[in-house]
């Protein structure tokens, strides 16, 4: 809660917020260091507003100036591929289907008319061997009743060589250790099972066919945040917040994100049997750091914080007239966050849309938490509500900046201002159905806090 319930169910609608203090509606005057939220180690620039997400969704086009829209506008053309010729194998005899009436009239004239297998084939131009072997299974399956017996299933081959509790102790050997290889899984069977002999295709057949396993990228969490303690945490929350918050109606979710210069795409085109090679910087692309706000109806504000005293893009040198990193931070400070939230605060008065939006669902980070931050929130008609730590599912903004920095890879920036059209345009191409996703999303992890699971 960003003040105690107390002060806040005191607080009135002639509270007002000033220059250099707040007043509540007790008349309790609160003064606000200028200096604390001052930014004269630079400002936040305008990236991305709602106003900016509804014209653009009014004009119908989601990927306004980027590749991929210019792309589809234009029209298809013909292409001559010189492809190296190829020897290809000979097309098997096409497999001939026939009707359900044909196989109907082809039985009438067997059944009813007595007719043979040969000339009812003639008859309907079907194939003789399959007219053959039609009134053979036919007459095996008259056979089989009139004696009471079942036709014995066909199992053709051998036997598997891996069953039920192979698969058993490889999904335990999964469930133990997610980073555990195929050698490492055939080490156990066969420590386990003797005269064991399996090759690693096999192997890894089993794992994907069988015990329905798949190779991913392994995502990394900190040890603590499975604790039972961490989960003891999210429990309160979610009994604190769970009945009042609806993520998909009436909350709006605040993150900053770092976006840096030499981000490219982990997969590439080449020829076969080559290498995918791009050109890669000897030092780390300069790091930009980017604060957005969403809810269910799209972006609602996204500003830059670009860093302060770098000379051409290289990361350890100032201008000689900065001041130390230390007085100059290069990442978003709480006076960068207090501007923020004003924006936030400013887009939603202005929108019809936003108006029953009524809790800012933000981590916990110490920049958050400030009291003339408070003080701002409990103005209005907007709630603080902090996220338990080591929970960042709970956030919506997790998988929209996700989403962006997938199409700021594939962008190739090269600049900081191509950064910054790079991330517009990500966002514009962003639909309404997938912020409603985002958020529908991050509210499935409610149920988790309350019942106790890790995620």
């Amino acid at each position: 809660m960003c003040l105690s319930q107390s002060v806040k169910n005191k607080m009135e609608f002639n509270s007002c917020m000033l220059d250099d203090a707040y007043i509540d509606g007790l008349g309790n005057r609160f003064c606000i260091d200028p200096k604390l939220v001052s930014l004269s180690e630079g400002s936040l620039d305008d990236c991305f507003s709602f106003r900016d997400y509804k014209k653009q969704n009014d004009t119908g086009t989601e990927e306004c100036g980027s590749p991929h829209a210019k792309a589809q506008e234009q029209s298809m053309t013909d292409v001559e591929i010189m492809a190296p010729t190829r020897k290809l194998k000979p097309k098997s005899k096409e497999y001939k289907k026939y009707s359900k009436n044909v196989k109907e009239r082809f039985w009438h004239d067997i059944i009813e008319e007595g007719y043979s297998a040969y000339s009812a084939a003639k008859k309907h131009g079907i194939n003789l061997q399959t007219a053959y072997s039609w009134k053979r299974n036919w007459n095996k399956q008259i056979y089989l009743a009139n004696q009471g017996l079942e036709e014995p299933s066909k199992k053709r081959g051998r036997k598997p060589l891996l069953n039920k509790k192979h698969m058993e102790l490889m999904n335990s050997l999964v469930e133990d250790d997610a980073s555990v290889t195929l050698d490492s899984m055939l080490e156990s069977l066969r420590l386990n099972f003797s005269n064991l002999e399996v090759s690693a295709t096999t192997m890894h057949s089993f794992a994907t066919k069988v015990c329905n396993l798949s190779v991913k990228r392994i995502s990394k969490w900190p040890a603590r945040s499975s604790s039972e303690f961490i989960k003891g945490l999210r429990y309160q929350w979610a009994k604190e917040y769970g009945d009042k918050l609806n993520f998909s109606d009436n909350c709006i979710f605040i993150d900053e994100a770092g976006f840096n210069l030499s981000t490219r795409r982990e997969y590439g085109w080449s020829s076969v049997g080559e290498k995918a090679m791009v050109n890669s910087p000897i030092i780390g692309g300069l790091n930009i750091s980017f604060i957005g706000a969403i809810s269910s109806h799209g972006c609602i504000s996204l500003k830059v914080r670009h860093p302060q005293g770098l000379v051409d893009g290289k990361k350890g040198k100032l201008d000689t007239d900065a001041t130390s990193s230390k007085s100059n931070p290069i990442g978003t400070t709480a006076g960068h966050f207090y501007d923020f939230v004003q924006s936030v605060m400013e887009q939603k008065n202005q929108s019809e849309e936003l108006r029953n939006l009524k809790y800012l669902i933000l981590d916990d980070a110490s920049i958050h938490k400030r009291h003339y931050i408070q003080l701002l929130v409990a103005s209005s008609d907007l709630e603080l509500v902090f996220l338990p730590p080591y929970s960042p599912c709970l956030n919506a903004m997790e998988e929209f900046w996700a989403v962006c920095k997938s199409k700021v890879k594939k962008a190739k920036v090269e600049k900081k201002e191509g950064l910054n059209l790079a991330v517009c345009e990500s966002v514009n191409s962003i639909s309404i159905e997938s912020y409603e996703g985002f958020c529908r999303h991050a509210g499935k992890y409610i149920e988790y806090c309350l019942d106790r699971q890790s995620f």
